[in-house]
């Protein structure tokens, strides 16, 4: 049994590599943890400066191997790093990229687009996304596995 837990974990090492495999990924993912909270699709169209097409076939290869989870509100779908022992690690080498250019502008770009979700620049008052909705929604990924969920959603940090 514990040769089949550690090949479990091993398979979901390689899909996470696979998932990280291509630039566009790697930036999507790097924002969505530098973020701890919840990014929709268009915030990622807008830090990325990426197709929407583009961003959501991202997403989804990240969420299929449970890198990302999503969280619906309404009509809305935001996406967001799980803490897992395994993710945490991966999330720490991600973080530790040496920040080139275009991850510079991905972070300028995702402090003025959390700036203005808190002040309610692009989502008016009945479509922003609050705690009280978030502590009614659940977080699905597609992938089964052996990761557990984070139960605490880390509030929005500037710093």
């Amino acid at each position: 049994m514990h040769g089949n837990a550690r090949n479990a974990c091993v398979t979901e090492l390689i899909e996470a590599f696979r998932a990280l495999g291509e630039p566009t990924r790697i930036r999507a993912m790097r924002i969505i943890i530098e973020a701890r909270v919840g990014l929709s699709a268009s915030d990622l169209v807008r830090i990325l400066q990426k197709p929407q097409y583009t961003i959501s076939t991202a997403v989804s290869i990240l969420v299929d191997a449970g890198l990302v989870t999503e969280t619906r509100i309404g009509r809305m779908v935001f996406y967001e790093a799980p803490k897992t022992e395994t993710n945490d690690r991966l999330f720490e080498a991600i973080v530790c990229l040496p920040l080139v250019d275009e991850l510079l502008e991905d972070r300028k770009r995702l402090m003025s687009c959390l700036i203005d979700r808190e002040s309610g620049v692009e989502y008016g008052e009945t479509e922003r996304h609050d705690e009280a909705a978030r502590a009614t929604s659940r977080p699905r990924s597609r992938r089964r596995s052996c990761r557990s969920w984070a139960s605490a959603r880390p509030s929005l940090s500037l710093s």
